[in-house]
């Protein structure tokens, strides 16, 4: 444990000087790549110039089919805006382009897209979801516009040529957006999108600009439409770690890389014992997400964690408090925060009349939880110390707050673990 806690108390330092040192507390968190080269889905990546930007004299319109950049049908032979969206999808020319007005937007040339907002790609395997719908646009705006879109969101669109897409914003520049996209080989006719992705490793952007993905480039193009001919597009290599700027120690961009990947796990983790779980496989996930936030060593998942101290994974082969119990496993593998947080807790309990009716109901009560904060506790400071501090606690604390700690002291001489 002494062990543990140090190398925690060394990475925080470590993570704050470095921050420091690069101006960056308070910064947003960095936007990562997914390395989905695992994924046997059409996927890859692209660079999308802003239309009229000089970039998009070569093409501005991406089209998922081929991950290739093209233009619209010429001006002059259109009227209006949704005329020439309309001929677009006729042709099938392409499904996206991007414009920097509107604090960035997506325009999708079908029309039929949903905001699934930050989030990974290979989450959109983790559940079912319904298809996108038809875009809602203000009067006078471009039909199909996504405005103010961010970095790290996630658009679940309709191909012009009848196939489910989704694309996620890796960078978001006046002049361009960087995408990492997926698709699916059927459409509407198949029923509702379901996307097979392999999670692969996340890894950090070049520091500025698009790095060296000049033209758009695709893993495994999406098959044809039956009115389009197959395309061949060249190959994008796995992503990597960016090399460190001359002059630079090449060993920094991969602590950079390393902390950025922590807090994305912490934060997708987070998110995820938040949810209510009710079927079996939400259960384990959600299981699963506790137990490495105990591994990642996460003090800012504390609080969330003793809200869920009772949450039962019911997958578990033998009964005892911990093993029932994620959250109390994970808590003890925080060490010293996870311990103050659930004595802390314990204070702020009081005792109800009654155990509670219902299935499950007594696993609510204040009482349970009592017994479950006083294992974190004593998990992480051994018995002896934990009878000194619930008996400290008990001395400081009301006549109401004091029989919770008192009851934990009662719980500590008879439960194991």
């Amino acid at each position: 444990m002494k062990i543990r806690a140090a190398v925690a108390v060394l990475f925080t330092v470590t993570l704050l000087a470095s921050r420091l040192a690069a101006g960056q507390t308070g910064a947003a968190p960095a936007v990562l790549r997914e390395d989905l080269s695992g994924t046997k889905l059409p996927h890859g990546e692209a660079v999308v110039p802003a239309i009229g930007s000089e970039g998009a004299k070569a093409g501005y319109l991406f089209r998922f089919s081929d991950g290739k950049l093209r233009s619209l049908p010429s001006v002059q032979q259109e009227t209006t805006v949704a005329n020439l969206l309309e001929r677009a999808r006729k042709e099938q020319s392409g499904d996206v382009f991007y414009s920097p007005k509107n604090g960035g937007t997506l325009v999708v040339v079908s029309g039929k897209a949903t905001n699934l907002g930050t989030k990974y790609l290979y989450e959109l395997g983790a559940g079912n979801m319904d298809g996108p719908k038809d875009v809602a646009v203000a009067e006078g705006h471009t039909p199909g516009a996504i405005e103010g879109i961010k970095e790290g969101q996630v658009c679940l669109i309709e191909t012009t040529a009848g196939r489910y897409a989704a694309l996620r914003i890796l960078r978001k520049l006046d002049s361009a957006i960087w995408i990492g996209w997926v698709g699916t080989t059927d459409g509407p006719e198949a029923g509702a999108p379901k996307f097979a992705i392999t999670r692969g490793m996340l890894v950090s952007l070049p520091a500025t600009g698009m790095g060296n993905q000049t033209p758009p480039s695709v893993t495994t193009p999406m098959p044809p439409s039956p009115t389009t001919a197959t395309a061949t597009a060249p190959a994008m290599a796995p992503p990597s770690v960016p090399m460190a700027p001359a002059g630079t120690p090449a060993i920094a961009p991969f602590f950079d890389t390393y902390v950025a990947q922590r807090q994305a796990m912490i934060d997708m983790r987070l998110k995820l014992i938040k949810k209510e779980a009710k079927t079996d496989r939400e259960i384990v996930a959600k299981s699963q997400a506790m137990e490495e936030l105990g591994q990642l060593g996460a003090q800012e998942a504390v609080t969330t964690l003793i809200d869920e101290i009772s949450f039962v994974n019911v997958g578990v082969k033998k009964y005892s408090p911990t093993t029932m119990h994620p959250a109390v496993q994970a808590l003890r593998a925080i060490g010293k925060a996870g311990s103050n947080g659930a004595l802390k807790a314990i204070g702020e309990l009081k005792l109800e009349a009654g155990l509670g009716n219902g299935d499950g109901a007594f696993l609510k009560t204040p009482e349970y939880k009592v017994h479950l904060l006083t294992l974190v506790i004593k998990g992480v400071e051994g018995p002896d110390v934990t009878e000194y501090l619930l008996a400290r606690e008990a001395r400081k604390a009301d006549e109401a707050h004091k029989k919770m700690y008192e009851l934990g002291q009662a719980y500590l001489k008879q439960a194991d673990d």
